[in-house]
């Protein structure tokens, strides 16, 4: 097994940041979208959406506590 050095995926993420200094939300979006498809490749395994993570957490938070 290779490991996973940051060098390994660093242009992807680097680019992403630099991208979101430039041009309007739709360029930054378009954009992201690309580079997540080449940070997953490079990683070897999918990114979770971490919104999707935290909108599940809050509705499980907000089931024991019997508000939905």
């Amino acid at each position: 097994a290779q490991p996973i050095i940051y060098e390994d995926f660093l242009p992807v993420s680097a680019a992403g940041i630099f991208q979101s200094n430039l041009g309007n939300e739709i360029q930054t979006r378009s954009h992201g979208n690309a580079s997540r498809q080449a940070f997953e490749e490079a990683l070897g395994c999918p990114v979770y959406d971490e919104f999707a993570l935290y909108q599940q957490a809050e509705e499980r938070s907000k089931r024991r506590c019997g508000l939905l």
